[in-house]
């Protein structure tokens, strides 16, 4: 009806002006009002403008509404401007208002700007309002500018506001700036407040600076507040600086506060300076308070300063304080300066109070200095106080000097008090000078007092 058109079908061309149509194209429903269009289906062009279109294919309703279009579809070009839009594919409903749009497919290019969107794609809710965005799907990069989007994809719900971000997909990096977020993925909720982020997928690096989040994986939940993280994960680096933290992976509950590190984990170094931390991974509870360390796994060397913790691993209890160590497992060394400790390593308590020891367990060699201990290993109690030893494990040697101790090795009793010693377990020898003991072994009792003495119990 009131259609003025010329129809060129061996240039394939048609030109349209001014139509109002009714089409039943077996129940395939076209209604166009007030069109004005040059069809050319040789080059696959199309040009609309001032459109209103009622189109049902097969159930797929489309209303449009004031659009301005070229569609080139050879070269898959869409430019659309001030659309008003209802569309259902397949009972996915999409509604546009006031879209600006540039739609390439052929380069798979997308470029939108002011639209508000509700689009439902299979019971997945799009909501988007007041975005400036640039897609580019063949190289799979994604800029998005000020957006508000409550998007819920198979209840996972998105809700972003006031978001700058660069997505390239191909690349996998994404650069978020200024985001407020709750993101529930599968009841995984993510709040992202105030982030400055740098994500690239492809090489597994997180740029993240002043993020305040609250993060629930699956139960796991992780709260961070005024975050500064550089995280590596391709060369597994992750550097945190001044981060208050609250994560709980699967019921392990770890709290955060103020902690400068740098996490090399395919290194497998660690650096921790100021860190206040209370750890409970599977009920093994660490609780850590100022702490200086310097942990590198790979070469199994851990030196820590000034900590002052409570360790809890399976009723295994540790609580240290105001601890200097280099502990360097890897050559099974550890040095050990100013500790107080309560150690129970399944019932078997160690209490250590200001040491200083070097301890090579590699050598078998430990060197104690100025120790005050009560060391209860399988009901076997050492009490050990004043006292400076050199004691080589691989050699039996043991050299003791200022001793005062009582010491029950499955009841044999040894209680000894201001010694200076050599004992020599492989050869069987001891050494003694000015000691006052009471040694009681299976029963055999012996009472030394001001002896000076070389016992060779090998022969």
């Amino acid at each position: 009806m009131g259609i003025i058109a010329v129809l060129d079908l061996y240039n394939e061309e048609i030109h349209l002006m001014g139509n109002i149509a009714v089409i039943d194209l077996y129940s395939e429903e076209i209604q166009l009002m007030g069109i004005i269009a040059v069809i050319d289906l040789y080059s696959e062009e199309i040009q609309l403008m001032g459109i209103i279109a009622v189109i049902d294919l097969y159930n797929e309703e489309i209303q449009l509404m004031g659009v301005i279009g070229v569609i080139d579809l050879y070269y898959e070009e869409i430019l659309l401007m001030g659309v008003i839009a209802v569309i259902d594919l397949s009972n996915e409903e999409i509604q546009q208002i006031g879209i600006i749009a540039v739609i390439d497919l052929y380069n798979v290019e997308i470029q939108l700007m002011g639209t508000i969107t509700d689009g439902d794609l299979y019971k997945e809710e799009f909501q988007l309002m007041g975005i400036i965005a640039f897609i580019h799907l063949c190289t799979e990069e994604i800029q998005l500018m000020w957006i508000i989007a409550v998007i819920d994809l198979y209840n996972e719900e998105i809700q972003l506001m006031w978001i700058i971000a660069v997505i390239d997909l191909y690349n996998e990096e994404i650069q978020l700036m200024v985001i407020i977020a709750v993101i529930d993925l599968y009841i995984e909720e993510i709040q992202l407040m105030g982030i400055i982020a740098v994500i690239d997928l492809c090489i597994e690096e997180i740029l993240q600076m002043e993020i305040i989040a609250v993060i629930d994986l699956y139960n796991e939940e992780i709260h961070l507040m005024e975050f500064i993280a550089v995280i590596h994960l391709y060369n597994v680096e992750i550097q945190l600086m001044g981060i208050i933290a609250v994560i709980d992976l699967y019921n392990e509950d770890i709290l955060l506060p103020g902690v400068i590190a740098v996490i090399d984990l395919y290194n497998e170094e660690i650096q921790l300076m100021g860190i206040i931390a209370v750890i409970d991974l599977f009920n093994e509870e660490i609780l850590l308070m100022g702490i200086i360390a310097v942990i590198e796994l790979k070469n199994v060397e851990i030196q820590m300063m000034g900590i002052i913790a409570g360790i809890d691993l399976y009723k295994e209890e540790i609580q240290l304080m105001g601890i200097i160590a280099v502990i360097d497992l890897y050559n099974e060394e550890i040095q050990l300066m100013g500790i107080i400790a309560g150690i129970d390593l399944s019932n078997e308590e160690i209490q250590l109070m200001g040491i200083i020891a070097v301890i090579d367990l590699y050598k078998e060699e430990i060197q104690l200095m100025g120790i005050i201990a009560v060391i209860d290993l399988y009901n076997v109690e050492i009490v050990l106080m004043g006292f400076i030893a050199v004691i080589d494990l691989y050699n039996e040697l043991i050299q003791l000097m200022g001793i005062i101790a009582v010491i029950d090795l499955s009841n044999e009793e040894i209680q000894l008090m201001g010694i200076i010693a050599v004992i020599d377990l492989y050869n069987v020898e001891i050494q003694l000078m000015g000691i006052i003991a009471v040694i009681d072994l299976y029963n055999e009792l012996i009472q030394l007092m001001g002896i000076i003495a070389v016992i060779d119990l090998y022969n």
